[in-house]
């Protein structure tokens, strides 16, 4: 498999992905540290979109 290659949706910087990467993972980007999710991989890019914010649970 080769590198796969994406723009983050946040900074719009170059995203290269590690090999091995599987929809619906998250990674961070490494210019704006954002993390995102691994939308849908086809051929050589992958789409990302930012991932949810991490909530406080309060045990509700």
């Amino acid at each position: 498999m080769s590198k796969l290659f994406s723009i983050c949706p946040v900074c719009d910087a170059q995203v290269v992905l590690a090999e091995g990467v599987e929809e619906s993972e998250i990674i961070s980007c490494s210019d704006c540290r954002c993390r995102l999710v691994v939308e849908k991989i086809e051929k050589n890019t992958a789409a990302l979109t930012k991932a949810p914010e991490v909530e406080e649970d309060w045990g509700e």
